[in-house]
């Protein structure tokens, strides 16, 4: 092989190990994704997905969390005066209650709620 050609292979060899690198580690560093834990319990939720409804007089959104293998869209509202339980729904399947302080739902909740107003759910 001539010099020039050995040249061009070490360039070659150079740029994918960069881009090999960058895709390696800048992968994970752009990633949405966010675990809420509360006990042994936890759930996978995307914050890029996040779509807020309302603000006043309640927080209400909708944000795709992970079950199992599946994606879906969770829907959380607050209860008016309530700062115990919140209303959860999943695709579209009727709302249940939620522990706001005990349940990984309320882990969601309260995350973001600091995103939104920029201070902790009291």
């Amino acid at each position: 092989m001539c010099p020039e050609g050995e040249k061009n292979m070490k360039k070659l060899f150079i740029a994918v190990m960069v881009g090999l690198i960058t895709v390696l580690f800048g992968a994970s560093s752009c990633s949405e994704a966010a675990v809420a834990r509360s006990g042994n319990l936890s759930i996978e939720y995307d914050e890029t997905s996040l779509y807020i409804i309302s603000t006043k007089p309640t927080l209400e959104f909708n944000v795709l969390e992970r079950h199992g293998d599946a994606w879906l869209t969770a829907h959380y509202a607050q209860i008016p005066g309530n700062n115990q339980y919140i209303k959860v729904e999943f695709n579209n399947r009727g709302f249940g209650a939620c522990d706001v302080w005990n349940s990984p739902n309320g882990v969601v909740f309260r995350n973001i709620w600091k995103k939104v107003y920029g201070y902790g759910f009291s």
